[in-house]
């Protein structure tokens, strides 16, 4: 379990880049995560859990569109049959393995572990991993990575910590706005493009893909957010 080395040794960062505040949080590699995470389970996930072919991970930067993803997938795996729960078919794999007690069953419900190894793929997966956190293992994967506007961003991240009371947070937006520019908020490392950069220069530098705007994407407007019609899941992937 998460213990008060790890919250102390988050505290100093904060600390040391000027900043007062409740706001709590581990690292793990270096990396902000939720307060509830058992950093070594955590760990142990990132370098041990052993992927299958065909796995898919909705990867994503916390607040960045990560539900509405998994609610998209939720309804092309069952066919848009209504019911059920987002978190059943895309689970968070690093919440169930480092925090099965409370953010567990909160973001994977019915899952645990044993479960998630068991199961036959394609699996789906949430995580918010930087491409060399992924849980990858050696398995051929698929992500589908999803960006949002960091302005948009940190404003959903601010109510985030707000209204989670694991995080603690008390203060006013200014002080949420110095701990997201200085790398401290939750997934935050090295900034908001960090995850993206990282995924681009992973899958897309042999074709010479070096920043977010030459990354082959679509941009959703709000006004044309229609019923996607008859898809599934085989055809997206």
């Amino acid at each position: 379990m998460t213990g008060s080395r790890e919250l102390a040794e988050y505290q100093a960062r904060l600390s040391s880049a000027g900043i007062t505040s409740d706001y709590r949080a581990v690292l793990v590699r270096g990396v902000p995560q939720n307060p509830m995470f058992d950093v070594q389970a955590f760990e142990d996930v990132v370098d041990g859990f052993r992927t299958k072919d065909g796995d898919v991970f909705v990867a994503t930067y916390v607040k960045a569109g990560t539900t509405w993803v998994q609610q998209i997938l939720h309804g092309l795996l069952r066919g848009g049959e209504s019911g059920g729960r987002y978190g059943e078919t895309v689970p968070w794999l690093e919440a169930c393995a480092s925090s099965p007690e409370v953010i567990g069953p909160r973001e994977a419900p019915g899952w645990t572990m044993e479960k998630i190894n068991a199961a036959p793929a394609p699996r789906y997966f949430k995580t918010h991993a930087r491409v060399e956190d992924l849980p990858r293992g050696r398995a051929r994967l698929r992500v589908v990575y999803v960006a949002r506007n960091p302005k948009d961003t940190v404003v959903s991240l601010y109510h985030h910590a707000r209204n989670k009371p694991e995080f603690g947070f008390t203060g006013d937006f200014e002080t949420f706005l110095q701990i997201f520019l200085s790398d401290l908020a939750e997934f935050t490392s090295p900034s908001l493009w960090g995850p993206t950069l990282t995924f681009v220069d992973e899958n897309g530098g042999e074709r010479g893909i070096r920043t977010p705007g030459e990354l082959p994407h679509t941009r959703i407007p709000a006004v044309h957010l229609q019923p996607l019609g008859h898809l599934s899941a085989q055809k997206m992937f």
